[in-house]
């Protein structure tokens, strides 16, 4: 019998392709795959499914889509307040944050990171509320947020804005609890950021810029836009990633028609690089995709799955066919949904 030896460069190469549940199991077969498997840098070289998760307020529970259309419930862990916000997502955690009710936010805020691939969780008691929203930091509730990750420090960080009593931001430190940064802003931000070239990104709503915050030097930006985008009837603007470029959506509503653009940064900074992806235009079947947000390609460069006001829905780049995939129920209120990636990253390491 010959025995074939495989160099475990290989091996890592060839699993960190596989779907996360695959991986999983796999960590089963022999001590050396478990070992290969549990190093903290296989879990960073994993890149996953992309996923939408969103939360259904009624039922208090995460459920996410994937690219096959599957919706799965993800199932509840500790959290009993009922109103839940999502701060980001990025290498496959979400932070989101839970309330009682929407006037007390500051006040009894809970912080948490959950990985939705495995389903560890944590609360971060270091990143509390009174540090965020206490004397002399952010006194009304934050209108935008992000997570990122800083290579140079092996750290997770977190930008919250408020635009009351001024427009100002905080970076904090995940593994130290701490806050990196203060800084008054001339931008008006507001909702979660989206991670792109390991950036975040918002749109200012008052000028429609794109804002950046670099990751490494702490720092804002701004970014951009595509030259065709300034104009329209009360234009609302959609910021998302597909195949790793930033993109952006553009949704414009005449007197019986609507229309939908999309378009995306094939260069990272570039304005040049700006291209039209596409263009979609109707009457009334396109009002339930008013303020429509790219989340991912189901097929590449083909099926594009899309956010709208009342469902998700997947557009098809080369037919130019729209269809539904998933409406929320009149009944429940829902937050999100927020794309995200299948990772082994603990959300237990914070």
């Amino acid at each position: 019998m010959v025995h074939v030896h495989i160099p475990e460069e290989i091996i890592v190469e060839i699993l960190s392709r596989l779907p996360v549940k695959s991986i999983l199991q796999f960590k089963l077969v022999c001590k050396l795959w478990n070992s290969l498997l549990s190093d903290p840098r296989f879990s960073l070289a994993t890149k996953g499914r992309e996923h939408a998760i969103f939360w259904c307020c009624g039922k208090r529970c995460f459920s996410s889509l994937d690219d096959q259309y599957a919706i799965q419930e993800i199932p509840r862990q500790c959290w009993y307040r009922p109103y839940l916000n999502f701060l980001g997502s990025c290498n496959g955690l979400v932070l989101f944050s839970t309330y009682e009710t929407w006037y007390c936010y500051y006040n009894h805020c809970n912080f948490y990171l959950l990985n939705p691939s495995t389903r560890s969780f944590r609360g971060l008691i270091n990143f509390s509320s009174r540090m965020l929203f206490g004397e002399n930091r952010i006194t009304y509730s934050p209108v935008a947020y992000g997570l990122c990750f800083d290579k140079l420090s092996d750290d997770y960080k977190v930008v919250i804005y408020s635009s009351i009593p001024s427009q100002r931001a905080l970076v904090v430190s995940l593994k130290r609890g701490t806050t990196l940064r203060e800084v008054s802003l001339p931008y008006k931000l507001r909702g979660t950021a989206v991670l792109a070239n390991g950036n975040l990104h918002w749109i200012d709503k008052n000028d429609d810029l794109i804002v950046c915050f670099d990751e490494t030097t702490n720092r804002f930006s701004k970014l951009p836009t595509p030259a065709v985008v300034h104009g329209g009837n009360e234009p609302i603007y959609r910021l998302g990633v597909l195949d790793g470029c930033l993109c952006m959506s553009r949704y414009t509503a005449g007197s019986y028609t609507f229309k939908c653009e999309l378009f995306v940064m094939r260069e990272y900074g570039v304005k040049e690089s700006w291209a039209t992806l596409c263009a979609i235009s109707g009457g009334a079947n396109l009002r339930s995709v008013r303020g429509w947000e790219p989340l991912f390609f189901t097929k590449p460069g083909e099926e594009l799955l899309i956010s709208g006001s009342h469902s998700i829905l997947a557009y098809n780049v080369k037919t130019k066919s729209l269809k539904e995939i998933h409406t929320y129920s009149g009944q429940e209120s829902y937050v999100g949904p927020l794309r995200y990636e299948e990772s082994l990253i603990p959300a237990g390491k914070f």
